[in-house]
C-alpha cells in the first residue's frame, strides 16, 4: 500500500504563508499539473518520477521545482514544457524524454548532467550538452571535473522572434561554457566537425538575422582534445556573427597521430549552417537581404567575430591554422599569452581589424613544403586600418617564415623575439604577395633576432632576417637587432626591393639609414570616445591621442594638428564612426588648414542622419592636395544643430587620420 501520495507543507516566507507540495510514490501527472496552476503552491518537490504528456504546461516565474536525486521529469515526444521559474537540483540526471524544455529559467548555471550526461564513461555526451545549451538563456553551462565525449558538434543559434534592422543593438546573449579547470574538464571531439559552433541569431523559421550577433559569451577553464583512433575532428571552435566573446584558460589540443583537420578557432566568411538555409556564399547572402529593402549589406564584416578576447589559450596540432579568420571576414581579437604550436598552414591567419597579440609563443608552425606557410600571416584587404599589434611574442622553429605581412594598414610589430633556424628562408617577409596587396603605415621596430651558431653556420641559416618587398609604403623599420652577432643571415639582415625607396619608407639598421625618410603620418583615436557638443559655433577639432607613424615628428597631439614638413602633393585620408545624430540632423566633416590664426576648410563632406540617435554611422574623407611647408592641418566636425551633441568612437578601425607625401 502506498504511504503518501502528496504532502503539503506550510512555509512562512517573507511574511506570507507559502506551500511546498511534495509529490511521492503514487502521485499522478495530474497532481503535478494542478500544482503548476495552484497559486498557493510555490515549491514542487519531486520524490517520484513525473511525465508531462499534455501540451502547454508552464512553470511560472514565482515557482520552484526541487528534484531529489534519483527522480526525473520526463517530457514526452512532441511536447514542450516551459520553465520560467527556479530549479533546485544537484549535478545529476533530472530531465528525460524526447520533448523540449524551453522558457527563461531563473538560474545561474545549467548542468549537462541534468539532461543525462555522464562523464568518464566514453559514451557520447553530445545530446545532453546540446540540450543544456538549448535550455540556457544566457546562463552559464558548467562542466564538472571529468571527460565528456562529443560525436556531434555543439551548436548554438538562439531564436529571436522580433523584427530587427541591420546592425541592431538588440543582440542576443552569447553562449557561456565554464569548466572546473583547464586540465580537469575535457571535451573529447570524436566528430568530423568543430566541437563548439556559435552560429549567429535566427528566427523561428530558421532564417538568419542580418547584422545581429550573439554577444558577451565566454569559454573558460576547459580543454578540447582529439584522441588517436577516435574520429577526424575539424577543430575546437567555430564563431559566426559573435560579438565580445572571451576565451580564458582554454586548451585546444590535437595529437601527433590525430591532428585537427581544420583550425583551432575558425571564423568563416559564411558557415555551413547558413548554406543549409539557402546561402551558398557571401554574395548569395548579400543579394538575399539587399532585395528585402531597408539597409544594404555591402561587406562581410558584420558576420565575423568582433572584439574577441583570447587569454591563456593554447592550441596544438592543426592541419590548417591555430586561429583562422577567413579572407575578408570581419574578425578581430586581443590576446594575452596565446600559445600556438604545430599548425601546418600558419599559427594565425589574420584578415580582419584590430588584432592585439601580446605575449605568448608561435612555435613549429608552417610546412617546409608550402612556401606560403608561416607562423603568422597578416592579410587584411580594404581601405580600413587593421590596427594590428604583435608585441612580446616568441617565434621559434617555424617553417619558411615567422611572419608574413601581405596586406596591412596601421600595424605595430615590436619587442618580439625571432629565433631563426634552418627551416627559415626569410624570418619576416613584408609585402610581396601581389600587386593588389599593400602594406601601409607599418611600424616594425625593436625586435630581436637570435641566430644560434652552434646549430648552423652562415651558409645554412636564413638568407635574410627581414625582406621588404614591393607594395610597402609609409612604414618604419628601425632598432631591429641580432642578439648574437657571431652568427648572421647568409645574405644580410635586410633584403630591400627598389620599390621600397619610392614609397615614403624609413629603414635604419645599426645606425645606418638604408632608406631615406619622406613625410608621412598616421594617427588614431584611443583612450576615450569624443563627445561633440554644439556650443554656438558647433566647431570641434578631432583629437588624436595615439600616433602610429610620424617619421618627421611634427604631429602635435595637444592641438590635434600635423605640421607639413616639406612642400608637395599630399594624400590625406580620415575615417570617423559615430552615433547620436537625430533624424534630420546634419554634420560637416572636413580637412582644415591654418591661415592667419584660424582654420579654413579645403575638403568637405556633408552628412544628414535619416534614422534615430541610436544608429551607428561611418564616414570617410579623402583628398590629394598641394600643401606648403609649415602649414598646420587637422580634421574638424561642424554640427549645424544648435543644442545637440553626438559621440565619435575611439579605436583604430573606427576613427583615424593619415597622410603621406606623394611628390615634391
Amino acid at each position: 500500500m502506498k504511504n503518501i501520495v502528496k504532502l503539503l507543507l506550510l512555509l512562512f516566507v517573507n511574511g506570507i504563508i507559502a506551500q511546498e507540495l511534495v509529490l511521492t510514490e503514487g502521485s499522478t501527472n495530474q497532481d503535478f499539473y494542478n500544482a503548476l496552476t495552484n497559486s498557493a503552491v510555490t515549491t514542487i518537490t519531486l520524490k517520484t518520477n513525473i511525465t508531462i504528456s499534455a501540451p502547454d504546461k508552464i512553470l511560472p516565474a514565482n515557482k520552484t521545482i526541487r528534484f531529489v536525486n534519483g527522480y526525473k521529469l520526463t517530457v514526452a515526444s512532441n511536447i514542450k514544457f516551459e520553465i520560467n521559474g527556479y530549479i533546485d537540483a544537484g549535478i545529476y540526471h533530472i530531465f528525460s524524454g524526447d520533448g523540449e524544455i524551453i522558457g527563461n529559467p531563473k538560474l545561474k548555471q545549467v548542468y549537462p548532467e541534468w539532461f543525462g550526461a555522464i562523464n568518464n564513461d566514453e559514451e557520447s555526451d553530445s545530446e545532453a550538452i546540446q540540450k543544456a545549451v538549448n535550455f540556457a538563456k544566457g546562463q552559464e553551462i558548467f562542466l564538472s571535473e571529468g571527460t565528456y565525449y562529443l560525436d556531434e558538434a555543439i551548436s548554438y543559434k538562439p531564436i529571436y522572434n522580433k523584427v530587427l534592422t541591420f546592425r541592431s543593438l538588440d543582440d542576443r546573449p552569447g553562449l557561456k561554457i565554464k569548466g572546473s579547470g583547464v586540465n580537469k574538464s575535457i571535451l573529447v571531439n570524436i566528430s568530423d566537425d568543430y566541437a563548439i559552433k556559435v552560429l549567429g541569431v535566427f528566427n523561428k523559421d530558421g532564417k538568419f538575422y542580418k547584422g545581429v550577433k550573439q554577444t558577451n559569451g565566454y569559454f573558460k577553464d576547459f580543454t578540447i582534445q582529439a584522441k588517436l583512433g577516435l574520429g577526424k575532428p575539424k577543430g575546437g571552435f567555430l564563431l559566426f556573427a559573435a560579438l565580445a566573446f572571451e576565451f580564458n584558460n582554454i586548451k585546444i589540443l590535437g595529437s601527433y597521430n590525430n591532428k585537427f583537420t581544420g583550425s583551432g578557432i575558425y571564423v568563416p566568411l559564411i558557415s555551413n549552417i547558413h548554406r543549409e538555409v539557402g546561402f551558398d556564399n557571401f554574395e548569395n547572402l548579400k543579394n538575399y537581404y539587399n532585395n528585402q529593402g531597408g539597409a544594404k549589406i555591402d561587406n562581410p564584416d558584420p558576420y565575423g567575430s568582433w572584439r574577441t578576447i583570447l587569454n591563456d589559450v593554447e592550441i596544438d596540432f592543426c592541419e590548417e591554422y591555430g586561429v583562422h579568420g577567413e579572407n575578408n571576414v570581419g574578425f578581430h581579437f586581443k590576446s594575452k599569452e596565446l600559445s600556438i604550436s604545430r599548425c601546418k598552414k600558419a599559427g594565425i591567419y589574420l584578415a580582419g581589424h584590430n588584432y592585439r597579440i601580446i605575449g605568448g609563443a608561435i612555435n613549429a608552425c608552417g610546412n617546409e613544403n608550402d612556401v606560403k606557410s608561416a607562423g603568422i600571416i597578416v592579410d587584411r584587404f580594404g581601405s580600413n586600418p587593421n590596427g594590428l599589434v604583435i608585441q612580446g611574442v616568441e617565434f621559434d622553429s617555424n617553417a619558411n617564415m615567422h611572419i608574413w605581412i601581405k596586406t596591412s594598414i596601421d600595424a605595430n610589430v615590436q619587442y618580439n623575439r625571432f629565433v631563426a633556424n634552418k627551416k627559415i628562408d626569410v624570418a619576416c617577409k613584408i609585402g610581396g604577395a601581389s600587386s593588389s596587396h599593400l602594406v601601409k603605415a607599418l611600424n616594425f621596430s625593436n625586435n630581436y633576432f637570435r641566430y644560434d651558431e652552434s646549430d648552423y653556420n652562415n651558409t645554412d641559416g636564413p638568407r635574410y632576417s627581414i625582406a621588404l618587398h614591393e607594395g610597402v609604403s609609409n612604414s618604419i623599420f628601425k632598432n631591429n637587432v641580432e642578439q648574437d652577432l657571431n652568427a648572421t643571415p647568409s645574405l644580410g639582415f635586410y633584403a630591400i626591393w627598389n620599390d621600397i625607396r619610392k614609397r615614403n619608407n624609413k629603414v635604419v639598421h645599426n645606425g645606418e639609414i638604408l632608406v631615406s625618410d619622406v613625410p608621412g603620418f598616421s594617427v588614431f583615436k584611443d583612450g576615450e570616445n569624443q563627445i561633440i557638443n554644439n556650443q554656438g559655433n558647433g566647431e570641434n577639432m578631432l583629437s588624436w591621442p595615439i600616433e602610429v607613424f610620424d617619421n618627421f615628428s611634427t604631429f602635435n597631439n595637444s592641438n590635434s594638428t600635423y605640421t607639413i614638413p616639406k612642400k608637395g602633393l599630399y594624400n590625406l585620408s580620415s575615417n570617423i564612426s559615430f552615433k547620436g545624430l537625430k533624424n534630420g540632423e546634419t554634420i560637416i566633416f572636413e580637412f582644415v588648414v591654418e591661415n592667419n590664426g584660424s582654420y579654413l576648410p579645403f575638403e568637405t563632406k556633408f552628412f544628414t542622419s535619416h534614422l534615430n540617435e541610436n544608429t551607428y554611422y561611418s564616414l570617410s574623407l579623402n583628398t590629394n592636395r598641394v600643401l606648403a611647408t609649415g602649414k598646420k592641418i587637422g580634421v574638424r566636425i561642424r554640427n549645424n544643430n544648435v543644442g545637440s551633441s553626438f559621440t565619435v568612437f575611439k579605436d583604430k578601425h573606427l576613427t583615424d587620420f593619415s597622410g603621406s607625401l606623394i611628390s615634391e
